[in-house]
């Protein structure tokens, strides 16, 4: 017998009987804690940039999609545009920020940006796993999860594989 169960759904069986679950997407642990490590990441690498980044963080629309216009941010936080596209261009370098697909990487203005999901994430749990999945092993985002939250989830990824054989 094949169930399907949702968030808080219940069930009983019959004595003597083994229940077998398969989860679809994986378990991303607690995002709280990987947001933290990510964020001291952050300050470490961007220091004088570091507030345009949390500004920045506000501004994600869905998933981990995120229009920049760099005038306005340097208005709302009172610095100069050049100020904001130079923290644009650590946050590129330090890769906690990326161009979106649909965007020319090499093209002067770019509006469109992907955020690292570890710091910014507005959306369903299970699509940022989705995402988190699509992304290469060796993906640059990847340097601002905590080590420990790695190791586990490749080692549920490993479980999940087993179980699918």
């Amino acid at each position: 017998m094949h169930t399907h169960l949702e968030v808080y759904d219940t069930f009983s069986l019959p004595p003597n009987t083994i229940a077998k679950v398969y989860e679809k997407v994986k378990f991303m642990g607690w995002f709280s804690a990987t947001y933290v490590y990510a964020q001291q990441q952050a300050r470490l690498r961007l220091k004088g940039a570091m507030q345009t980044f949390v500004w920045i963080e506000t501004l994600v629309e869905t998933d981990n999609l995120v229009v920049i216009r760099p005038n306005k941010i340097a208005e709302d936080l009172g610095v100069s545009p050049a100020t904001v596209y130079a923290h644009i261009q650590k946050m590129r370098e330090e890769h906690v920020l990326e161009p979106d697909d649909k965007e020319d990487p090499n093209a002067k203005v770019i509006r469109a940006w992907r955020i690292c999901p570890f710091h910014a994430w507005r959306g369903q749990a299970k699509y940022m796993a989705k995402y988190i999945n699509n992304l290469p092993p060796k993906h640059p985002f990847f340097e601002y999860i905590d080590p420990e939250f790695k190791k586990s989830l490749e080692h549920f990824v490993e479980e999940e594989t087993k179980i699918g054989e």
